[in-house]
Formats: structure tokens, C-alpha cells, sequence
């Protein structure tokens, strides 16, 4: 081995002498395995192969493995496909990443490269032959200034930045997406205006290829002031979204809002009282910085206010804002005009929408309706109601985007989606979909820090629930403060069920408990009046009011029978949740609430399910438990409180709303049948005692006693009823309260 070799530091490989490439005669990860015995690891980015020119460029992990395969070569021969290869080195390689490659090779053709990487394209896991329909495409866009294809490989360089974006439209408007990875090497920026699209025609596909309804953007008036790109698209092609120079969005007819062309427009703006912002920061905001720009101006400052009147577009960068009344967006124009609005540091242009953006007031028709106006595809012929799926997300970010819709793309096909600042909407392709990303996708993944950005994973009829329930909450977003609903004269509101959404997100738990938490994780607020005793009775003790006794005098508390799961699950019951954030809560309130799992009991900072929650009697001081029995005709029967070893069949029963029963649908029994739960269970006994510990984990688990059942009826009708589970449902009791 030559000694000049030891003394370079270089890892890239230089492969020449492939066989003639034709009709796929070999792929990209043929020539890797050649490399593999010398500890190569073959990861898409790090070996490019030009068949043209027979040879290949791999990058070795270390400068040892470089030289053992030299070595190797000169005394042994390496052969692929009949044909004997040549092993070299390259010592003036500077980067092995896709641009840096290009450059490589462009400087070694004696060119110059036009700019930093925001007119090229990297397209990766595409075929020969559809690298070939690729570039009869391109020639129908144009402006391409360099095509260069490499096995499994594509580079496009255009002549600029502008002309750049029209690949990744072409993409975004195809009818069957390709496997390809569609990458654009620098993300384009400028401090100043964006121009429009040029040509915008050219990035529309043939008409067999393209979705139903695919469009050019309008843009009425020219590109608004303050729109600076980036700006991002949306596409179901890895990596999901596309950077562009130019906005490839609608833009509604406006007017800029100054102090000389306010009074021209009142008469035609007063109609919509509709305002546009444009230059948001391209990342660190809230959905909650915009709103706090107009929410004095809305009369009615609750969810439904804060999720429909104010969307924000943060991939756009722009937001709209639909006022109830003229006289509220007058006002903040008033204002904006003597003191401009800034989130972030980043001033905003205020624009006057001189049109009817027909805005949504349910999450379907704002779907509808913002879809359109970001000119995207959405599904005419099918409903939308039981397909939408919306991941609510703390910060807007387009790594975090693209990491959500990875994620739900490896549980169930989608359509398309649209990105909020405070959620991200998902069209999926069907309602079992919608079921299986529920269930399957965790809030606890400790792959990436970003993803504790993700605070719960709904369907629409959850959505649609909690905006109902929050109807009388007010939110105070000047103060940072939690929904609260309207005190009355006569009440004062529970604090502790004030918050819109649970601080702790669900830990693991089994598919039943984590369907019933996902559809139930907002806190119900509600207008019961309590005097200021049981209050601070309940603060203390976190306990569930349950149902007293008509002779209240007894200080006995009756333990109700439960609901059954398959009623649970099919009637989707309202869950009344009365558990405060672990953080306002002292020590050991924390450990009073946790609750033996089938595997380990949870952590203090979890939070604790209504259905996991009982309550007790008065008589704690005696070490006693008392129970009652309900008989079928609600008739009581009382026990001495002494008999301890012959306890009765306790169970419990699920807190109803009952204000919202009546208005519950067959959606969550219709997408459990097609989703993964395709078993049909049974309705469980009403007469089990103690059956919330058995969970159906492929059988039953009895998480007191530590017992599996593959039989139903062997669980509950033959176990909850024994001496053992009552005896360790007894001790269960007896140490919380001793907590």
C-alpha cells in the first residue's frame, strides 16, 4: 500500500470500472453490499453511482476501513457482474452531503454554480425510468439549466430561485404521489418583498395526472406587503412540505391598511370585517402570540372564538382574522394605525380583505374553506366529518410538522392537511384511519425532544365536544390565564376545572383506557353550584362526588355499579373530569391519587383518570370501610360496618353529562368497527363487582391481583366475585386513604 495513502486523511472512495448500466441491471444498494464486509453502512446519502460513467462515490465511516479495502483490492480481485472494479481515493473531496457532491462535480466539468444551492433539487428513490417521465416534465416546465441523473438519483438545477418552486408545485398537485424524497438544498430567503409566480401555468401536471380542481393562485392586487419568503406547500411527497420563493397560495382582493386609504374602503370592508396579517416570524410564536393582538376586540372570548375567528397559517406566514362586528375590526385597525402590532419582533402589515372568504365556523367547512384559499386539494365527493383527524400542537414548526405527518403516515394513508399554528388538520384517506392513529400514535415518544410540542391526538367528534362544553368558558389571553367560565352571583367557579387542556400528557396506557382519555382529555366545565366546604373537601381529597343517600344523616357514601366497557366504547359517554394540574398540587394530594397500572403504578406527575377515581366513607379513623349494595329496585342495604371479610359486589359508575347525551352520535361505534377494535365485545354483567381492573390486552388482566384470563366470563363473573380480589380490593382501599 502506498505510503502517501496512510498519510491522507480520507474516507471517500473512488469505484470505476462498473459494468454498462441498462434496464435496472443492477441498483444502488448492489454496489453497497460490495463495501459492506469493509464497514460501510449504506444510508442513501453517503454513495452516489453515475451509470454513464461506470463509476461511484461512497463514503467509508473511518480512514482504517479506506485502507483495508485498498489493500484488499491490490492483492485480491473485486468483481461485480462480471466485471473487475478499480478502487481509488479521493483526497480533495469536501463534503459528501447531496450539494456538496454537486459542487464537486460541477467544479470538476470546469462550471460554476448559478447560486448557494436555492435553485437546485435533490430527488432521491426514484427509478431509471421514472427519472426519464421526469424529465419530459421538466421539459414542459423549462427553465431547467442542469438535469443530472444519478442511479436512484436526480439532480435538477433551474436557472433560479423563482423558477425552482415549480417542481415542488408540480409535485404537490399530482392525483398518485411517487416514493420519491423531494428536497430543495437551501431554503430561499430575502429581506425584501416576494415577487409573484411567474408562468404559474407550467407548474400545473397533465390533466390525468393532476387532482380534481387543480388551479393556478390568484393573486388579485400583487403579492401584500410583508410577505418575505419562505414560504412553504404542502404535499403528500416526502418530505411532506416543499420551501418556495414565491407565495403559491390565493390571495384574497385587500388593501393595505395606512391612514390616507382607510376612510376609501370602509364601506366595502364593513361587509366582511375581515383583516389579513402578513410578515409573521417564520418560527418561535404561539397561535395564542396572534390572537392576543385582536382578542380584546371579540365580545365572546371563548375556544370557538380563539380556534375559528383567528387562523393563523404559519407555513404562509400570514393570518386572517374574521371580526364579529365592523366596530371591533375598525378598532384594531384604529389602533394598529397609531400603534403597529408585532409578534416577536417581527412587524406585521395589516390588510383589509375586500372580499368574502366565506370562513368556517366548524372544524369541516374551516377545512374547506382555508384549503382553498392555500390552493390545495380537497375531497368534493366524500364527507369529511368522520376522515378529519387534528393533532394539537403547542408551537408551529416545519420540522415538527413534517415529524407529525411521518408519524401518522406509517399508521394509515392521508389525503392531505393543513397546518395551523395551534393544530395541525389531517384528511385521512378513510375513517378507520382516524381510529388507528388514535390509538397507535403515543403523546410519550422519546425519540425527538420536539415531539412534547404534541399535546393530543383527537377525531373531529372530540373536537366538536369540547368546543361544545367550553361554550360559557371565557379565556383571558392577556394574563396567560386558563379558560374560565362566567361566575355567577351565586357561585364561584371551581378552579381546578378551568384549565382548556391537560398540562400532563397520557402516559402509555391500554388501547380501552387511551380511547376513552384521547376522547375525553379536555376539562369539562360546568355551572353545578357547590357551597365553599365541599369545595375544599375536594380539593383536598381529589375524590369524585358520587350519589348520597336520601337519609344524608348516615354518612355513607353508595359505591355505583359500573357502565360496561362495550357501552363505554360505543355510546362514547361524556366523562366528567375533575382533576387539577399536578404542579398546584401538594405532595401528597400527588400520591394520593396514583393508581396501581397492570405493570407499575404511575409516576406522581400523572394525572389520574375520572373512572379511576372512588370515593369513600367518613369513617377512616376506625380502619373500617363500609359498604352498600344497590338492588335492582335502587333499594339500600345496610352492613355493620365492622363486616370486612363478606364485602358485597361493589362497582362503579361512570359520571354522565347528561346535558350532552342526547347529542352524541354512532361515530366512535362506527370507527371502532372499521378501526383496529374489529372484535365486537360483549356488554359486560351489570352485576361484576370491582370489573374497571380488567382490561382487554389480547384477554383480561386483573391489575389488583395480578391475573391473566383469555375468557371474558372467567374474569368477571369467577374472579371479581372471589375472596382473593375483594381481599386485595379491600387493602387497595385501605392504603390510599392511609395516604
Amino acid at each position: 500500500m502506498s505510503p502517501k495513502l496512510v498519510c491522507l486523511d480520507a474516507k471517500v472512495l473512488l469505484i470505476t470500472n462498473l459494468p454498462r448500466y441498462f434496464d435496472g441491471c443492477y441498483r444502488e444498494d448492489d454496489v453497497a453490499d460490495l463495501l459492506r464486509p469493509f464497514g460501510f453502512i449504506f444510508k442513501g446519502s453517503n454513495i452516489y453511482v453515475i451509470p454513464e460513467k461506470c463509476m461511484a462515490f461512497a463514503l467509508m465511516p473511518s480512514v482504517k476501513s479506506v485502507q483495508n479495502i485498498v489493500a484488499y483490492s491490490d492483492q485480491n480481485h473485486i468483481v461485480f457482474r462480471g466485471s473487475k472494479l478499480s478502487v481509488g481515493v479521493v483526497h480533495n473531496m469536501v463534503s459528501m452531503t447531496p450539494f456538496g457532491f454537486y459542487s464537486f462535480l460541477i467544479k470538476r466539468t470546469h462550471s460554476k454554480l448559478k447560486d448557494d444551492g436555492g435553485s437546485l433539487i435533490f430527488i432521491h428513490n426514484i427509478s431509471q425510468s421514472e427519472a426519464g417521465a421526469l424529465r419530459e416534465t421538466l421539459i414542459k416546465i423549462g427553465s431547467v439549466r442542469r438535469y443530472l441523473p444519478l442511479l436512484n438519483k436526480v439532480f435538477v438545477e433551474f436557472k433560479d430561485r423563482q423558477e425552482a418552486d415549480m417542481l415542488g408545485v408540480w409535485y404537490s398537485l399530482l392525483k398518485r404521489s411517487p416514493a420519491h424524497h423531494v428536497f430543495r438544498m437551501k431554503i430561499p430567503q430575502i429581506n425584501s418583498l416576494s415577487p409573484p409566480p411567474t408562468v404559474p401555468s407550467r407548474a400545473l401536471p397533465d390533466v390525468s395526472e393532476a387532482v380534481d380542481g387543480a388551479v393556478v393562485p390568484t393573486i388579485k392586487r400583487g403579492v401584500p406587503q410583508g410577505s418575505t419568503p419562505p414560504f412553504w406547500i404542502t404535499m403528500t411527497t416526502s418530505p411532506l412540505v416543499f420551501p418556495t420563493f414565491c407565495p403559491w397560495f390565493n390571495i384574497p382582493d385587500y388593501l393595505t391598511v395606512s391612514l390616507n386609504g382607510l376612510k376609501k374602503t370602509i364601506s366595502q370592508a364593513s361587509k366582511f370585517c375581515t383583516v389579513m396579517l402578513t410578515g409573521l416570524p417564520e418560527r418561535n410564536y404561539t397561535h395564542q402570540d396572534v390572537a392576543k393582538l385582536v382578542w380584546k376586540h371579540f365580545p365572546k372570548q371563548n375556544l370557538q372564538t380563539l380556534f375559528y375567528n383567528v387562523v393563523v397559517l404559519p407555513l404562509q406566514r400570514r393570518a386572517f382574522v374574521f371580526f364579529s362586528s365592523w366596530d371591533g375590526c375598525s378598532d384594531f385597525v384604529g389602533n394598529h394605525i397609531i400603534n403597529p402590532v408585532f409578534v416577536k419582533g417581527s412587524r406585521l402589515s395589516v390588510h383589509l380583505v375586500l372580499e368574502d372568504m366565506q370562513p368556517g365556523f366548524s372544524e369541516e367547512t374551516m377545512y374547506r374553506s382555508v384549503m382553498k384559499w392555500s390552493n390545495a386539494h380537497v375531497s368534493q365527493l366524500r364527507p369529511l366529518d368522520k376522515r378529519l383527524l387534528c393533532v394539537e400542537i403547542s408551537e408551529p414548526t416545519t420540522h415538527l410538522v413534517m415529524m407529525v405527518m411521518k408519524k401518522v403516515a406509517t399508521v394509515a394513508p392521508f389525503v392531505n392537511f393543513l397546518p395551523l399554528a395551534n393544530r395541525i388538520v389531517i384528511e385521512m384517506a378513510e375513517p378507520s384511519g382516524v381510529t388507528a392513529a388514535v390509538l397507535q400514535i403515543s403523546l410519550n415518544s422519546p425519540e425527538h425532544q420536539l415531539w412534547s410540542k404534541v399535546k393530543r391526538i383527537e377525531p373531529l367528534k372530540s373536537l366538536n365536544r369540547r368546543l361544545r362544553d367550553s361554550r360559557e368558558a371565557v379565556i383571558n389571553l392577556e394574563s396567560d390565564s386558563s379558560m374560565k367560565p362566567a361566575a355567577t352571583s351565586k357561585s364561584k367557579p371551581d378552579k381546578r376545572n378551568l384549565c382548556s387542556e391537560p398540562e400532563t400528557p397520557s402516559e402509555n396506557l391500554s388501547p380501552k383506557r387511551r380511547k376513552l382519555e384521547l376522547s375525553d382529555q379536555s376539562q369539562i366545565l360546568y355551572n353545578k353550584t357547590e357551597d365553599e366546604t365541599t369545595q375544599k373537601k375536594r380539593q383536598e381529597d381529589l375524590q369524585v362526588h358520587v350519589s348520597s343517600t336520601e337519609d344524608q344523616t348516615k354518612n355513607k357514601t353508595k359505591v355505583q355499579k359500573p357502565e360496561s366497557l362495550s357501552k363505554l366504547l360505543s355510546e362514547d359517554f361524556k366523562l366528567h373530569q375533575t382533576m387539577d394540574s399536578m404542579e398546584d398540587q401538594p405532595e401528597t394530594n400527588k400520591e394520593s391519587i396514583a393508581v396501581a397500572t397492570r405493570t407499575k403504578p404511575p409516576k406522581d406527575e400523572e394525572m389520574v383518570h375520572e373512572t379511576q377515581r372512588l370515593s369513600f366513607p367518613e369513617q377512616r379513623r376506625a380502619g373500617n370501610i363500609s359498604y352498600q349494595k344497590a338492588t335492582e329496585d335502587d333499594e339500600e342495604e345496610e352492613r355493620p360496618a365492622n363486616e370486612t371479610r363478606k364485602l358485597p359486589k361493589s362497582s362503579l359508575k361512570v359520571l354522565r353529562n347528561l346535558d350532552e347525551v342526547k347529542e352524541e352520535d354512532d361515530a366512535t361505534e362506527e370507527e371502532l368497527r372499521e378501526g383496529l377494535w374489529k372484535e365486537n365485545l360483549q356488554d359486560e354483567d351489570e352485576e361484576n363487582s370491582a370489573g374497571e381492573f380488567v382490561e382487554p390486552i389480547l384477554g383480561f388482566f386483573c391489575s389488583i391481583c395480578s391475573v391473566f384470563f383469555l375468557d371474558e366470563d372467567a374474569a368477571e363473573d369467577s374472579h371479581c366475585c372471589s375472596r382473593s380480589h375483594l381481599r386485595n380490593l379491600q387493602i387497595y382501599y385501605q392504603k390510599l386513604l392511609q395516604h
